[in-house]
Protein backbone atom coordinates (compact mmCIF):
# COMPACT_ATOMS: atom_id res chain seq x y z
CA UNK A 1 0.00 0.00 0.00
CA UNK A 2 1.25 3.43 -1.00
CA UNK A 3 0.37 5.93 1.95
CA UNK A 4 0.09 9.70 1.67
CA UNK A 5 -0.54 12.43 4.21
CA UNK A 6 -2.19 15.47 3.41
CA UNK A 7 -3.28 18.16 5.87
CA UNK A 8 -3.47 15.69 8.76
CA UNK A 9 -5.40 13.00 7.20
CA UNK A 10 -4.31 9.86 5.51
CA UNK A 11 -5.30 8.29 2.17
CA UNK A 12 -4.23 4.73 1.05
CA UNK A 13 -3.92 3.32 -2.29
CA UNK A 14 -3.39 -0.58 -3.21
CA UNK A 15 -3.53 -3.24 -5.92
CA UNK A 16 -4.41 -6.70 -4.47
CA UNK A 17 -2.78 -9.36 -6.64
CA UNK A 18 -3.66 -13.00 -6.83
CA UNK A 19 -1.33 -13.72 -3.33
CA UNK A 20 -4.15 -12.03 -1.88
CA UNK A 21 -6.99 -13.93 -3.14
CA UNK A 22 -9.60 -15.16 -0.75
CA UNK A 23 -12.46 -16.21 -2.67
CA UNK A 24 -11.58 -16.43 -6.16
CA UNK A 25 -11.15 -12.96 -8.31
CA UNK A 26 -11.54 -11.10 -4.77
CA UNK A 27 -9.28 -10.26 -1.83
CA UNK A 28 -9.05 -12.32 0.93
CA UNK A 29 -11.15 -10.40 4.04
CA UNK A 30 -8.00 -10.71 6.31
CA UNK A 31 -6.12 -8.90 4.26
CA UNK A 32 -8.15 -5.45 3.73
CA UNK A 33 -8.38 -5.90 7.93
CA UNK A 34 -4.82 -5.45 7.62
CA UNK A 35 -4.65 -2.31 5.44
CA UNK A 36 -6.94 -0.82 7.30
CA UNK A 37 -5.22 -1.29 10.40
CA UNK A 38 -2.41 -0.01 9.12
CA UNK A 39 -3.83 3.12 7.51
CA UNK A 40 -5.67 3.97 11.23
CA UNK A 41 -1.86 3.63 12.73
CA UNK A 42 -1.06 5.88 10.05
CA UNK A 43 -3.79 8.53 10.88
CA UNK A 44 -2.93 9.03 14.35
CA UNK A 45 0.33 9.17 13.64
CA UNK A 46 -0.01 11.91 11.25
CA UNK A 47 -2.37 13.51 14.01
CA UNK A 48 0.03 13.87 16.61
CA UNK A 49 -1.95 10.67 18.40
CA UNK A 50 0.43 7.48 18.66
CA UNK A 51 -1.59 4.79 19.51
CA UNK A 52 -2.02 0.85 18.70
CA UNK A 53 -5.34 -1.34 18.10
CA UNK A 54 -6.91 -2.92 20.56
CA UNK A 55 -9.63 -4.00 18.62
CA UNK A 56 -10.93 -3.70 15.50
CA UNK A 57 -13.99 -5.16 13.96
CA UNK A 58 -15.32 -5.01 10.13
CA UNK A 59 -18.52 -5.00 8.44
CA UNK A 60 -17.41 -6.26 4.51
CA UNK A 61 -20.34 -4.32 2.18
CA UNK A 62 -18.75 -5.78 -1.21
CA UNK A 63 -15.68 -8.07 -1.97
CA UNK A 64 -12.68 -6.11 -3.02
CA UNK A 65 -11.88 -7.31 -6.44
CA UNK A 66 -8.37 -8.30 -7.47
CA UNK A 67 -6.46 -6.10 -10.27
CA UNK A 68 -8.55 -3.50 -9.46
CA UNK A 69 -6.74 -0.03 -8.13
CA UNK A 70 -8.19 0.48 -4.24
CA UNK A 71 -8.34 3.63 -2.45
CA UNK A 72 -8.16 3.47 1.45
CA UNK A 73 -9.63 6.99 3.06
CA UNK A 74 -10.65 6.53 6.87
CA UNK A 75 -12.81 8.90 8.10
CA UNK A 76 -12.22 11.50 10.99
CA UNK A 77 -14.80 10.66 14.22
CA UNK A 78 -14.59 11.18 17.77
CA UNK A 79 -14.32 8.97 20.09
CA UNK A 80 -17.73 8.23 21.63
CA UNK A 81 -15.98 6.84 25.16
CA UNK A 82 -12.88 7.85 27.12
CA UNK A 83 -10.39 5.22 28.32
CA UNK A 84 -8.60 5.87 31.25
CA UNK A 85 -5.23 4.19 32.20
Amino acid sequence: MHITSVDGGVTGRCLLGIAHEGPPGYGHGGIGAMLLDELLGWACAAAGKPGMTISLRMCYRVPVPLDTPCKWMPTSQEPTTARSS
